[in-house]
């Protein structure tokens, strides 16, 4: 009777066990593509192939493309390299540096801004036009808006001008002072002291171009803005001798 009792109980063990040997779940997918110990699905393969950053070409030349990347890095993960201190460090900037990237490219299309016809007139209307120009430089912003003493006058075509100064002034009519312009740890400000004709000095940029620039400018302020707030709105400490 024990005899029969242990037979019934190993059976039953051995059944429960062929039961969750069945039930355990299949491969995600079936591997289309093996180097080594490596295996690609045809999912994985599909979603590398679209997601490669330069044109696609043959898939044929893309497998090759492939088997050449992961027997490198097989070599590279042979040699330790992947524990290595300075990759990972490598490994964290790239990562931050593509995060910024994507952000960067979503603010400039979130915050992109459109020249109106009054600006691209009021720059068309400066070409072959002289001005003469008070700058004013200060370690920060004054409140007034303009520092006392000016580092210098200077008188020049619109054109010649650097296209940072042609977009603090050309909005400015005579006797205005442009917004502070934070440049290499200090601010300038431009006041327009005179505008007057010059001699025309053949063809210029037409308009398309010039509403094309001051689109750019336009979107990189508004983005440059939108840094600020976020300095401005961030709980930032520094300890640091």
């Amino acid at each position: 009777m024990k005899y029969i009792i242990s037979i019934i109980v190993l059976i039953v063990i051995v059944s429960i066990g062929t039961l969750f040997a069945l039930k355990k779940p299949p491969p995600v997918g079936t591997p289309v593509l093996s180097i080594n110990d490596r295996a690609f699905t045809q999912a994985e393969f599909d979603n590398r192939y679209k997601m490669q950053p330069y044109q696609k070409g043959d898939k044929s030349e893309f497998v090759q493309t492939l088997i050449m990347r992961e027997l490198l890095i097989q070599a590279a993960k042979n040699q330790g390299i992947d524990k290595e201190e300075a990759f990972r460090w490598s490994i964290q900037n790239f990562y931050e540096q593509s995060l910024i990237k994507v952000l960067m490219d979503r603010q400039y299309k979130a915050l992109e801004m459109a020249a109106t016809e009054e600006q691209v007139n009021r720059c068309l209307g400066l070409i072959d036009k002289k001005l003469t120009i008070t700058e004013f430089i200060s370690e920060k912003p004054s409140a007034s808006g303009i520092p006392n003493e000016p580092s210098r006058q200077f008188t020049d075509r619109f054109e010649n001008l650097s296209a940072e100064l042609q977009f603090a002034v050309y909005s400015l009519v005579v006797g205005e002072i442009s917004a502070p312009i934070a440049m290499g740890g200090v601010y300038y400000v431009y006041r327009l002291d005179a505008l007057e004709e010059a001699k025309a000095a053949g063809p210029t940029m037409d308009r398309e171009q010039v509403r094309q620039l001051l689109s750019e400018h336009l979107t990189a302020k508004a983005v440059e803005k939108w840094i600020d707030s976020l300095k401005k709105q961030a709980d930032i400490k520094v300890a640091i001798d």
